[in-house]
C-alpha cells in the first residue's frame, strides 16, 4: 500500500538518480554521434535508437512519475496527458525488441571475426569433432517407411553421401602424397 512516506522515499530516490542518468544518456549519444567509426558502424544504430528512446522516457515519463510522487495526484487532468501516456508505454516496450535484434551484417561480421581469430589447429580440431559427431550419428540407423518419392530421395542422399566420403578419402590421400618430400616422390616415379 502506498503512503505519503513511501511516495516521498521514491521521490527522493528518483530525484537523485534522474539528473545523472540524463547526463549518461547525453554523453553516450554524443560519443556515438561524434566519433566517425562508431557513427558509421551498423551495429551501433540499434543502441543509438535505444539511447534516444531511453532519454525520452527518462525526461518525460519519469518527470510525470516524479510529479505524481510529489503531489499525490496526476496533473494535468486532461485527455492529452492520458494519450501521451498511452503512446509512451508502447515506445518503451518496443525498445526491448530493438535491443535483441541482430541483422545479417552483424552475424557475418561476428562469424568473420571468430574465424579469423582461430588458428589452423583449432579449426582442424573443430572439423575433427564434427566428423566424430557425424560418425556417431552414422552408427544409429533410423528408417521410416514413406512414399516412393521419399524412398527415391533417400537413395539419392545415400549415393551423394557415399560420394562425399570417397571425396574425403581422396583428399586425405592427396594430403599424404603432398606430405612426402618431392625428392622421394620423384624417386618413386622414376623407380617405377
Amino acid at each position: 500500500m502506498e503512503t505519503v512516506e513511501t511516495r516521498r522515499m521514491k521521490f527522493g530516490i528518483f530525484m537523485t538518480l534522474q539528473p545523472p542518468s540524463i547526463i549518461c544518456y547525453l554523453a553516450s549519444i554524443h560519443y556515438i554521434l561524434t566519433h566517425r567509426g562508431t557513427r558509421q558502424a551498423l551495429h551501433h544504430h540499434g543502441p543509438l535508437v535505444l539511447l534516444f528512446v531511453g532519454l525520452f522516457t527518462v525526461i518525460f515519463d519519469l518527470s510525470m512519475i516524479l510529479d505524481f510522487l510529489r503531489t499525490g495526484f496526476v496533473t494535468p487532468r486532461n485527455e492529452g496527458y492520458c494519450i501521451k501516456l498511452k503512446c509512451d508505454t508502447p515506445t518503451a516496450r518496443s525498445s526491448h525488441i530493438l535491443s535483441t535484434r541482430e541483422g545479417p551484417a552483424e552475424r557475418r561480421k561476428r562469424l568473420q571475426n571468430l574465424i579469423s581469430s582461430l588458428y589452423d589447429d583449432e579449426i582442424a580440431k573443430v572439423l575433427r569433432k564434427n566428423e566424430e559427431d557425424d560418425e556417431r550419428v552414422e552408427d544409429t540407423k533410423e528408417y521410416h517407411e514413406g512414399l516412393d518419392e521419399l524412398q527415391t530421395a533417400r537413395c539419392w542422399i545415400a549415393e551423394y553421401s557415399l560420394s562425399m566420403q570417397r571425396a574425403k578419402e581422396h583428399i586425405e590421400k592427396l594430403k599424404e602424397y603432398v606430405a612426402i618430400p618431392e625428392v622421394y616422390r620423384t624417386a618413386n616415379i622414376q623407380g617405377l
